[in-house]
């Protein structure tokens, strides 16, 4: 329970029975006062002469009451203007930091679809080359099925074969036109 009271006039067994005093300046009853805070009658004039933001506290696990004292601090009223300008800023903060976590987002998008870009091209590249290479190694047999004499030219090496730009044929490297479509190859 906890009672609080300009003046002491709460019944004596009640105050004798809580476990915290706290008393401020008071000039009623200080006999009364002192009883209760277990003081002698030479330190009556205590409870008289405390300043703003001065008490005497009396806790039942303490055996002698004790000055608490809590420093002043001025406060400054805040005024309209500040309170809407503090707004604005904060408002301006939040709308910075949701357009930074936007342009991450479209970044980190972007990065992500260049990278699927990225691994379709060399998915799409290889498998060029490899078809590429299986046509080039078919020219190569078909080349060589048609020699006569029966010798093979060397073995087979996809890297002695290139394509023709204007036909898309594959012609080997050493040609200087293409023995299809008969354009210059550079």
């Amino acid at each position: 329970m906890i009672s609080i009271a300009t003046r002491p006039q709460i019944s004596d067994e009640i105050l004798a029975n809580c476990g915290v005093l706290i008393i401020f300046k008071n000039h009623m009853q200080r006999g009364f006062l002192c009883e209760l805070l277990n003081l002698d009658e030479e330190n009556e004039d205590y409870v008289s002469i405390l300043e703003e933001g001065q008490c005497i506290a009396r806790v039942n696990s303490v055996k002698r009451p004790f000055l608490l004292s809590v420093p002043y601090i001025q406060r400054h009223w805040l005024k309209r203007g500040d309170i809407n300008s503090k707004n604005k800023m904060i408002l301006k903060k939040i709308k910075e930091n949701e357009k930074i976590a936007t342009e991450k987002e479209v970044i980190s998008r972007k990065i992500l679809e260049n990278s699927k870009k990225d691994t379709q091209k060399n998915h799409n590249k290889q498998k060029f080359n490899d078809m590429f290479k299986e046509a080039a190694e078919i020219k190569y047999s078909v080349d060589n099925s048609f020699k006569q004499g029966g010798h093979n030219r060397e073995t087979f090496n996809a890297e002695n074969y290139r394509l023709c730009l204007e036909c898309k044929s594959i012609v080997e490297k050493n040609d200087k036109n293409c023995p299809y479509c008969g354009s210059y190859l550079s």
